[in-house]
Order: structure tokens, then sequence, then C-alpha cells
């Protein structure tokens, strides 16, 4: 379920994504289509999973139905502040607001 490069173009952030964000995007969605309700991307520092999340987020809300007992939407979870703050400057205000 790889997103062909013209989805690719309207839900990832930047213009360019690189092979570990692909990989990281392909395998997210595989589990998806294959029944998975919940995915957990665990990866390094500076591998963009800010960036997989996004796309990820905004592909789903866009082409999926709602799961029964689910809210539309999606979660980002950060221990600091500052990313919170990264996260709202950099993504903030598609379908809705992040908020802390």
């Amino acid at each position: 379920m790889t997103l062909p490069p013209p989805l690719a173009a309207v839900y990832f952030p930047f213009q360019e994504i690189r092979p570990q964000q692909e990989i990281a995007i392909d395998f997210i969605l595989n589990s998806y289509q294959s029944g998975k309700k919940i995915v957990v991307l665990e990866a390094g520092t500076g591998v963009g999973k800010s960036c997989i999340g996004i796309t990820i987020a905004r592909y789903l809300n866009d082409t999926q139905p709602p799961l029964e007992n689910y809210l539309m939407g999606a979660y980002f979870l950060t221990q600091q502040k500052i990313l919170q703050e990264h996260y709202t400057k950099d993504f903030g205000g598609f379908n809705g607001e992040l908020c802390s």
C-alpha cells in the first residue's frame, strides 16, 4: 500500500521523502491494510518520525472511514515542550490544531 508519488506530494509535509521514511510509511500502511488498528513507530533521532506520522495521519483521515469507538485524528506524544512547539510550527493547522 505504497503512497504513489502524486499522493506523497499531497500528504508528505516536505518536498522529498527519504528512503527510510518511505520504508516506514509503507510498513505502517501495510500494517493497517492487514487489519492492525494501532501501529507504533520506534526510530532513531533524525529519521523523520514526525513527518512519517503526519503523512500517515493525513492519508488515513482522508481515505479511511472512522473506526467504531475511535475519533478521527492522530496523537503525537513527546516528553519535551520544545518538540510540541516544533510540531505546531511545522504541522499545525491541517485538519485541526495541535495542542498540549
